[in-house]
């Protein structure tokens, strides 16, 4: 076999494991894809909404009716209920009446309840964060600082009733941020 034959044996050999390289590569892609596609629709059936690039629950949320009670007579009574936005006072009702209300002793140790201190991680950065989901009564101004979320607020609100390994939605500065919740540190309805 001469040199040049040799050669050109060898760059057709390279080039076609090349070939078979980027095929498999191709090939893993697509399956990933399929997958990834799979597992959405999985998502989905379960009561997940696609937003944007994540799937944030939108299905029945699980509420204790000792806080389903509290939270009704706090929005009919409270003072601070006149103050709030309606928009977020009717997400709130909205969440009340949807949600399946169990007892105190079924609550999942998963459940974010009221006073639940929970860790949301921010999927755009990465950057995790530990709140307090509170009654408006125990909010003050310096609230924030402490990481106390109001049941009256748009991202208090929005957490009612999430479960670990949840992704919710909450609006900043007129952008869609999108936090898991990474996990429950204390949950008062569990114990």
């Amino acid at each position: 076999m001469s040199n040049q034959t040799y050669l050109s044996f060898s760059i057709i050999y390279y080039k076609e494991e090349f070939l078979c390289r980027i095929n498999e590569c191709n090939f893993r892609k697509i399956q990933e894809k399929e997958k990834r596609l799979s597992t959405l629709r999985g998502y989905v059936s379960f009561g997940f909404v696609l937003s944007g690039r994540y799937c944030v629950m939108s299905g029945k949320r699980f509420l204790s009716k000792n806080d389903h009670q509290r939270i009704l007579s706090t929005l009919e009574v409270s003072a601070q209920a006149a103050a709030v936005q309606p928009s977020i006072l009717e997400i709130i009702r909205k969440t009340l009446s949807k949600a399946k209300k169990i007892d105190q002793n079924q609550v999942p140790q998963d459940l974010i309840t009221m006073n639940s201190k929970f860790v949301l991680k921010d999927l755009g950065n990465a950057e995790a964060f530990q709140f307090t989901l509170v009654y408006p009564d125990d909010y003050s101004e310096n609230a924030p600082a402490n990481g106390k979320l109001s049941l009256f607020s748009a991202h208090g609100s929005a957490v009612l009733g999430a479960r670990v390994g949840e992704v919710v939605r909450w609006e900043i500065n007129g952008m869609d941020k999108y936090l898991r919740v990474q996990e429950l540190l204390y949950q008062p309805a569990a114990i």
